[in-house]
């Protein structure tokens, strides 16, 4: 109780801190040291650190995945070519699509949406590698009513999904009366975002 007393009344002369325990005696000296003034050089130099540490011009190394200013850098897919392979009465379409990476990083191909079908080809592709892929098998399209497509792409290195979209070109057929329209190329229409 020797403590709350000179906490509440001061401290008293005769008082000795032998008997304070390690943690009270390093936490005291410490409190005492943190109040003594500081050489100018020394303030300045945490100042410095502390300017730095809250600056928002934080500036990073410049890697495959992000610039000098620490923006992500987007993973580049262009689909190079679009092959449909047309049943002999024009009614059955089986779709395939060469994707080209022009990222300078690996990814991965995760989803591809079209036509109103998922397809999911978990294709792996290293920069400047290109594949073909089959995107849709099913019933010719008669309208042009699904004008979008979506791929997902995974970054290998760091993980991050982004997502493409691509407006769908279309080639009028027609065979016995009947309009199909055949999906001819997919162009890009906004830059990926991050999903």
């Amino acid at each position: 109780m020797g403590w709350l007393r000179n906490f509440i009344f001061g401290v008293d002369p005769a008082h000795d801190d032998a008997g304070l325990s390690k943690q009270v005696r390093d936490w005291e000296a410490e409190k005492n040291n943190d109040m003594s003034p500081q050489p100018d050089d020394a303030a300045d130099s945490e100042k410095g650190q502390e300017k730095e540490r809250y600056d928002g011009n934080q500036h990073t190394e410049p890697s495959a995945y992000r610039t000098a200013s620490g923006a992500k850098v987007l993973p580049t897919l262009t689909v190079d070519r679009v092959e449909p392979h047309l049943s002999n009465n024009l009614a059955n379409l089986e779709l395939w699509i060469t994707l080209h990476n022009r990222s300078p990083y690996d990814i991965e191909i995760t989803k591809v949406d079209l036509l109103k079908q998922s397809a999911d080809p978990d294709r792996f592709l290293r920069a400047g590698e290109s594949h073909e892929i089959r995107v849709y098998r099913g019933q010719t399209p008669r309208d042009r009513a699904y004008t979008k497509a979506y791929i997902d792409v995974k970054i290998t290195g760091t993980g991050d999904y982004f997502r493409q979209e691509y407006m769908i070109n279309y080639d009028l057929k027609t065979s016995g009366g009947a309009n199909w329209y055949v999906p001819d190329a997919l162009r890009k229409s906004l830059p990926p975002r991050d999903i």
